[in-house]
């Protein structure tokens, strides 16, 4: 049986009002529907891809079948010091990393919104 603090109740309490949120990225728009876990400095969602952004900058829907399922990372204010740059350079390069990674157990990276 799992057990919750006060604090991780209320994390999870608002995390769950991030369901139907949208988040533009760099490539695209995804909109959070499932919440999946808390970790250290993050909460990870399940998302749908629902747009790309061409190559003039311009914002594409995409049809609900080619709409891709995606995990999306939402650091957390109180853990991450956003007013610390190297914070913010450490998140770029797992971005960076991310992206050149391409194996069946793990997760790839697409996009990051800041």
């Amino acid at each position: 049986m799992d057990v919750q603090t006060n604090k991780e109740s209320e994390s999870v309490q608002k995390d769950n009002d991030l369901r139907g949120k949208i988040y533009k990225g760099k490539k695209g728009e995804y909109k959070i529907f499932e919440y999946v876990n808390r970790g250290g400095i993050g909460t990870i969602w399940k998302a749908n891809r629902i747009s790309s952004i061409n190559e003039n900058g311009e914002i594409v829907p995409i049809g609900n079948e080619e709409q891709d399922t995606v995990a999306i990372k939402i650091l957390h204010s109180n853990d991450f010091d956003l007013s610390d740059i190297a914070h913010w350079e450490r998140f770029e390069r797992e971005i960076v990393h991310g992206e050149g990674f391409n194996h069946s157990n793990l997760v790839k990276v697409l996009d990051g919104i800041y």
